[in-house]
């Protein structure tokens, strides 16, 4: 995909400006003066538009993990019939329990399992 690097560029900037800066959704502060992370999470991941987002830049991330897990194997000399398929069935399992993993955070705050 010669598109996946660009957009997790942009994806991983959007992030920053979501949840570290608070250019996207203004961040919440604990008492003590550090950043309240449980709270900017449910304020973020409570706008649909930005959750969709971030669910769909998920699964462009993990297609270009995934054809960077398997490549890597092949540019290290692992490029054989017999072991490619099982390599490329390996990357394709990590890189769907990573998209599983990253997108069941907006999820659970959009169906109110986190609150």
């Amino acid at each position: 995909m010669m598109w996946s690097g660009p957009i997790v560029a942009a994806f991983v900037i959007f992030h920053v400006l979501h949840l570290t800066v608070g250019a996207v959704v203004p961040l919440h502060e604990t008492p003590a003066g550090g950043p309240d992370v449980h709270a900017n999470v449910i304020a973020g991941f409570s706008n649909p538009a930005i959750s969709a987002f971030y669910i769909l830049a998920i699964v462009l991330l993990c297609t270009h993990l995934y054809h960077g897990l398997w490549s890597m194997f092949q540019s290290l000399g692992f490029s054989h019939p017999r072991y490619t398929p099982k390599l490329k069935a390996g990357a394709a399992i990590f890189a769907i329990l990573i998209a599983i993993g990253n997108c069941s955070i907006p999820i659970a705050v959009m169906v109110g399992l986190v609150k």
